[in-house]
Formats: C-alpha cells, sequence, structure tokens
C-alpha cells in the first residue's frame, strides 16, 4: 500500500509539473507569435503610410515633369527628322546628343509593331514594349500619328531597377513613337535638392530598419509584367517566385531558420483611380533567438519536474512511515488545481521533508508570475514605440508639407505654391474691386554666369536678388521662384504706373547690388497692365510673359508693359 501511494504520489507530482510547464510553453509561444505578427503588421502599416507620403511627392512633381517633357518632345521629334532621314535609324551618338541638349536620360524610338528600334539606352534595344499589357499596347494605337503625349507614371527600369518618368509622343501623320525617360533621383538631386533624394531614399529606410533589433529587413517594391524592383535599394530585385504568388494571393509568408518574411501587395493609383502598377511591401522578423529562449525554458521546467518527482518519491517513503497521508493528499490536490492553471501558492505542512517540495512548488510560480509580468511589461513598451513612430511620422509629414510648397535655395514660394497663391489673391481683388498687377523677372545672361563662375556663384546672385525682391515688396503682395533664373510677382491694390516705379527699383537695387564677383547682374520684366475682373491669372501672367520677351529682345536690363489687346 505505501509502495503504491508513494507511486501514485511520485506521478501525481510529475504530471502537474510536466502539465504546468506545457501550459507556460504554450502560452509563452503564443504570446511570441502574437507580439511578433502585431509588430510585422505595424511596420507595414508604416510602410504603407510612408509610400503615401513617399508618393504624394512625387505627384507634386510629376505635374512639373508633365509640362516640360509635353514642351521638350516636339522639339526633340523636329530636331532628330531635321538630323535624320529615318527617325527609327537613329545612332546611340545622335540621341545622346539630343539628350543632353534637352535635359533627359535617354530616348527611344518605337516602330509600328511596339518595339524599341532605336535608343541611345543599349539594354533596352529590341524590347517588345507592346506585348507588356493591353494597357500599354492600346495606348500606342492612340499615339501613332496623333500628335499628342502621353506622360506615364515614374516606374521602374527593367533592367536597372531605377526609376523613371516615361513619356510617349506620337508625331503628327508619323509611323512611330518617340519615348523619353527621365531618371527620378538625377532630378530630385538637379532640379529639386540633394536633400530631397537623401530624404526619400535613405531617411525613410533608416527609420524602418531601426524600430527593432528583430526586423532583419524592410523594404519597398514596384512591380510590373517584367519583375519587381526595390524602391530604396537600388539593383535589388523581387524574387520571381514570391512576385508569382503574390499574383494569386495578396499575402505570402516565408519561413527560414527562424526568420519570417512577409510579403505584402498594396494599390498603387494614377490620379484618375486607375490602378497602374503593383507595390509590395517585406518585412523580415528573426524570432529564432526568442523561441531558443522558450525552449531553454521548457527545458527548465521539465527538469524540474522530473527532478520535484524524483525528490517526491524519496520522501514519500518517510511520510509514510510517519503517518502524513492527509498532507500528502493535501499537496496532491493543490498540484492538481495548479495544473488547470490556478496558480495559488502551497501552504505549508510543518514537516520539513514536505516543505522543501512546497518551496520548490513555490518558487515555479513565482518565476511563471515573473515571466506575466515581463511579457506585460514588453506590451507596455510595444505600446510606447508605437506612439513614438506615429510622433516620428506626424513630423515628417510636416517637412514634406514644406519641401512640396518652398523653393529649398531662395526660400521663396514655388512655382506651384506662388500660383496657388495669387489665384486665392486674385479672388479677393475681384470680390472687393481692387487693381492687382502681376510681372515676371528674369536674370539676363544667367546661363553665362554659371558657366563662367560656377554654379555656387550662380546660387548666390539668386540669393541676393531673393533679399532684394522681399525688401522691397510689401507684405500684401506675392513673390515666387518660377523655376532657374525666373521669379513672378503678384502685387496688390497698386496702378500699373506704380508697379512699374516698384519693378524698376527692383531693376536697379538688382544692378547695383554687391556680388562679391567681378561681375553685374541685370534683370529684364515684363508687367502685365490687366483688370482682374475681365482676365485670369493664366492669361495675366501670359502677357506679363510676352512682356518680358519683349524687354529681352531690345537688349535687356529693361521694364515693358504690356495691356490687353497689345500687338503679340
Amino acid at each position: 500500500m505505501r509502495r503504491q501511494l508513494s507511486i501514485l504520489l511520485f506521478l501525481a507530482i510529475l504530471l502537474a509539473s510536466l502539465g504546468t510547464a506545457l501550459v507556460v510553453a504554450l502560452s509563452m509561444h503564443r504570446e511570441l507569435v502574437a507580439s511578433s505578427d502585431a509588430h510585422v503588421s505595424r511596420l507595414h502599416d508604416q510602410l504603407r503610410d510612408r509610400f503615401h507620403a513617399f508618393d504624394l511627392l512625387l505627384a507634386e512633381q510629376e505635374q512639373g515633369l508633365n509640362r516640360r517633357l509635353e514642351g521638350i518632345l516636339p522639339r526633340v521629334a523636329e530636331e532628330l527628322e531635321a538630323m535624320v532621314d529615318d527617325p527609327l535609324g537613329a545612332t546611340p551618338e545622335q540621341l545622346d546628343l539630343l539628350s543632353e541638349r534637352h535635359g533627359v536620360s535617354y530616348l527611344y524610338l518605337i516602330d509600328r509593331a511596339g518595339r524599341v528600334a532605336a535608343t541611345n539606352f543599349a539594354p533596352d534595344l529590341g524590347l517588345e514594349l507592346a506585348a507588356a499589357g493591353e494597357g500599354m499596347r492600346q495606348m500606342f494605337e492612340r499615339l501613332y500619328g496623333s500628335g499628342q503625349i502621353n506622360a506615364d507614371r515614374f516606374n521602374a527600369s527593367i533592367h536597372t531597377g531605377r526609376l523613371y518618368k516615361y513619356a510617349y509622343y506620337g508625331p503628327r501623320d508619323r509611323d512611330y513613337i518617340l519615348e523619353a525617360a527621365v531618371d527620378l533621383r538625377d532630378y530630385l538631386q538637379t532640379e529639386v535638392s540633394p536633400r530631397m533624394d537623401q530624404f526619400l531614399f535613405g531617411d525613410l529606410l533608416r527609420l524602418g530598419t531601426a524600430d527593432n533589433g528583430h526586423v532583419t529587413d524592410f523594404d519597398l517594391f514596384i512591380a510590373t509584367e517584367y519583375g519587381g524592383w526595390s524602391l530604396w535599394r537600388e539593383g535589388r530585385r523581387l524574387d520571381s517566385h514570391v512576385l508569382e504568388a503574390l499574383r494569386g494571393h495578396g499575402r505570402v509568408v516565408l519561413q527560414d531558420n527562424g526568420v519570417q518574411a512577409v510579403y505584402e501587395h498594396l494599390r498603387r493609383v494614377d490620379a484618375d483611380g486607375a490602378e497602374t502598377d503593383s507595390l509590395i511591401t517585406l518585412v523580415a522578423y528573426d524570432r529564432s533567438g526568442q523561441e531558443r529562449l522558450l525552449m531553454s525554458s521548457v527545458g527548465f521546467a521539465l527538469l524540474l519536474a522530473v527532478v520535484l518527482g524524483v525528490l517526491a518519491f524519496l520522501v514519500a517513503r518517510v511520510i509514510m512511515q510517519r503517518s502524513l497521508l492527509r498532507p500528502v493528499l493535501q499537496i496532491v490536490s493543490r498540484l492538481d488545481d495548479v495544473s488547470r492553471g490556478e496558480f495559488r501558492r502551497l501552504p505549508t505542512t510543518g514537516v520539513s521533508e514536505l516543505d522543501v517540495i512546497t518551496r520548490g512548488v513555490n518558487t515555479m510560480l513565482e518565476r511563471i508570475d515573473d515571466r506575466e509580468e515581463r511579457l506585460l511589461e514588453a506590451k507596455h513598451q510595444l505600446e510606447r514605440r508605437v506612439q513614438e513612430r506615429t510622433a516620428a511620422l506626424e513630423s515628417l509629414n510636416q517637412q514634406l508639407a514644406h519641401l512640396a510648397t518652398t523653393d529649398p535655395l531662395t526660400g521663396l514660394a514655388n512655382r506651384r505654391s506662388f500660383f496657388e497663391a495669387a489665384e486665392r489673391e486674385l479672388g479677393r481683388s475681384r470680390r472687393a474691386g481692387y487693381a492687382t498687377v502681376v510681372a515676371m523677372l528674369d536674370l539676363d545672361h544667367f546661363k553665362d554666369v554659371n558657366d563662367t563662375h560656377g554654379h555656387a556663384a550662380g546660387d548666390r546672385i539668386l540669393e541676393l536678388v531673393s533679399r532684394v525682391l522681399v525688401k522691397e515688396l510689401r507684405d500684401a503682395d506675392l513673390v515666387g521662384r518660377l523655376g532657374g533664373e525666373e521669379f513672378g510677382l503678384l502685387l496688390v491694390d497698386v496702378s500699373v504706373a506704380h508697379a512699374r516705379e516698384i519693378v524698376e527699383r527692383i531693376r536697379t537695387r538688382v544692378m547695383h547690388c554687391d556680388t562679391g564677383l567681378d561681375l553685374s547682374v541685370t534683370l529684364s520684366a515684363g508687367i502685365a497692365d490687366c483688370d482682374p475682373a475681365m482676365l485670369g491669372l493664366d492669361v495675366a501672367m501670359a502677357l506679363a510673359d510676352r512682356a518680358l520677351y519683349e524687354a529681352k529682345r531690345q537688349g535687356r536690363n529693361r521694364v515693358i508693359t504690356r495691356a490687353i489687346g497689345s500687338p503679340s
């Protein structure tokens, strides 16, 4: 009987300890999986938010770049046809000359079959563009011989993975299409700001990889019919098997030695709401170390269970000799409660041998409670990190808003911001009935300054001129840098004669300003004599532009006024 009771006691303690270890292991594993999945989901959300900010800025840049390409492509076609009898037979050297002259990265000539017949980007020669999809083929059919231009969104090159702006032009009554490509990163560095390139392709990515030590990979891919390429790590290509799987499912999860790589599909749309191409987010999370810690904890719990079982068997033999069946049964009953998840501490029995077991079990329960407290603290830390990342994202959005409306060199409003503010001011002037005058200013021979003294000197002159404009104009007036060395003014509640005096004063100040170099700076200006109740901003700016052209034609360093009805 005593042997049977000893064996039963041993088995009861062993099973209770194993059950406790398994419950703790399963609970910790569920918490580990839930925590890593939640963190991966939050990182995917951050990627979506950061790309949204990224895409908004690209959309702002695309508007100006579209207008630029719409003006460039017809001129390129005219020069190409004057250069060669058959544009489809143009050499790479001839296309290089035209690309450099008009400020684009590459030029393509596409024949009637939708094939690249000539280009100065050798890897794309012979590429069957019409086979890229039904949308591309239909666009080509619309463009052939139409005289129209179609500007596509920024997309990745199938050979380099770099982002390019593509635009297509079908010269009227011709059987080919002229395509231009502008490298996004080169454009941002030269036309916008080198800091913008670093912000988009460096700072945003570092924020993601610094988010958590368990994140081993963090990226965003753009995918087309030809493959997928990283937006942030130039030249990195998306695995073709992953891309194929994502076409059938919106989410793909890969496991490799404790590292979980999660790919998700995002929907990117153009300005009309139509889906354009695919965006793939990647977050790789390494929980192998956490799983090893979990297995070590389970092994320790199992070892503890075996030790406790052996100890219980030895103690039981002594207890049975001392007629302590009731305390033993009480302990067995309490351990059974522990196996069901009731982690109450074992009371002392008054017998030193049994109290050894009691203290061991209570130590195990205390460790379980300590692990639960640590898991709860880890949860609170994750919540705090989410709040910190949210604040960082808001700060990034504010920086983007400032960069999108301000010229980074002069601190003046950029072209888009100036026109928006001018439209609002013209609306107020119409309602209030006061006069408004617009003017366009352009520095004379500014290209010679850059060529002779360098771009640093040119930038200094632009800053000096900007300070003159800000000092001479009133708070109510508007001034913006329209591009290059061209500035726009909107003078509020002034007559044309008064506006001419203001612009003449600006011209004189600029002519006599100290540049710190052995050169003088002059500017030409055109003033539009217009009635805001009759003319819109576009017409007024066109009049001012014609006046500016006339000032240039008459010898520069002068101010010309053009009124409604003046000869073109």
